[in-house]
Parts: C-alpha cells; structure tokens; sequence
C-alpha cells in the first residue's frame, strides 16, 4: 500500500518512511524489499533508472498465482 499511497516518491524515502513507521532498525525495509524484488514478487524496468531512483508507481505487484504456479514448476 504505501507504495501506491507514494507514487512519486523514492524507493529509499518509502523504506525509510517504512523504518519510522514500524519502528524498524534503518536499513530493514529497503532489505526485504530487495528479498521480494529477488523473489519476483514485484517487477520494474531495470534498464530505466537505477534501483535508488525508483518511484513507488515504477513498482507492480506480481500476480501470485503466476508465482507460486513458476516455484512448483522449478521443484519438479
């Protein structure tokens, strides 16, 4: 939610705004938004800008049947 709350802002400003809202050490949200961007959860155009200068609208959340239908095909 916060990144559709936050289009224009950065991805660093919404984990840093993030961080202060749950009362999370500096530096949590931007590491488990990088765990789910590895996990393909949320996909962008990483030939566009660099990771820190991604907006909240660059961001779409992958469809999660899709994802866990491509995790059962990689076990088989």
């Amino acid at each position: 939610d916060l990144f559709q709350q936050n289009p224009n802002k950065t991805v660093t400003d919404i984990c840093k705004l993030t961080d202060r809202i749950y009362n999370q050490t500096d530096g949590s949200s931007i590491y488990e938004i990088r765990q789910l961007l590895a996990n393909r959860c949320f996909y962008f155009d990483m030939l566009s800008k660099p990771f820190h200068l991604l907006k909240g609208k660059d961001f779409v959340v992958e469809n999660m049947g899709n994802l866990i239908g491509a995790r059962h095909v990689s076990n088989q």
